[in-house]
């Protein structure tokens, strides 16, 4: 696992993205075009870090404009595997820290959940879990 990359995304959010408007956002999708500009969830603006971009993570966009986050050689991964691959984390922890859930929308939570991971905290039963879902993992 890189921690430290997982450190750095949660640096990231918290400094950089939780200052602009809420509308560029949006856990629910990798790039949304919208009037103000594009919305990015967690792992689409980990494409935006320089230090990561300089690693080869970064967001493809397709003739559709559904965007994609892409690492390493060819574009055949998903998203998901991709962000599995950069973080040397397994499939099911990439889709805990980047896929949305009722409980799981603000940068606070994913920050949350970024450090929690990168410092070996267990989700299940935590307090981190607990605090992310009101009282139950």
């Amino acid at each position: 696992m890189r921690s430290d990359r997982l450190n750095v995304l949660a640096d990231y959010l918290e400094k950089v993205v939780a200052k602009l408007p809420p509308s560029r956002w949006d856990m629910y999708s990798w790039g949304l075009s919208q009037e103000c500009g594009t919305a990015y969830c967690a792992l689409g603006w980990a494409t935006f870090v320089p230090e990561f971009a300089a690693a080869g993570l970064r967001l493809v966009w397709d003739d559709e404009g559904s965007a994609a986050v892409k690492f390493g050689i060819g574009n055949n991964q998903d998203s998901m595997s991709s962000g599995a691959q950069f973080f040397e984390i397994d499939p099911k922890t990439a889709s805990r820290l980047f896929n949305a859930d009722k409980d799981y929308r603000t940068i606070e939570h994913v920050v949350a959940r970024l450090r929690a991971v990168a410092n070996e905290t267990p989700l299940e039963g935590s307090a981190v879990a607990q605090q992310l879902t009101g009282g139950s993992s």
